[in-house]
């Protein structure tokens, strides 16, 4: 996937917040994905005309979380013809 990384915060509670700049294609996959990881990660758009979009990790998933997010990074999904 292409999203990039561009801030990092932990907060207080040793959750972390993340700032991803998403390609518009992948935000719907990428979505998808981090809800299959209930209870894990909290998201939403910050702005889609700069595709932007914020991650919260939850404290106790953070080191899996970071390790999912490496994966999705390296991972390009199949492309699909739907029409």
């Amino acid at each position: 996937m292409k999203f990039k990384i561009i801030t990092r915060t932990v907060n207080t509670d040793n959750s972390v917040e993340l700032v991803l700049f998403t390609p518009k294609e992948e935000v719907i996959v990428l979505g998808y994905i981090l809800e299959s990881f209930e209870g894990w990660f909290n998201y939403s758009t910050i702005d889609q005309r700069k595709q932007l979009f914020r991650v919260n990790i939850m404290k106790d998933f953070v080191s899996n979380a970071d390790e999912i997010l490496s994966f999705l990074k390296s991972w390009s999904p199949p492309k699909r013809n739907f029409y």
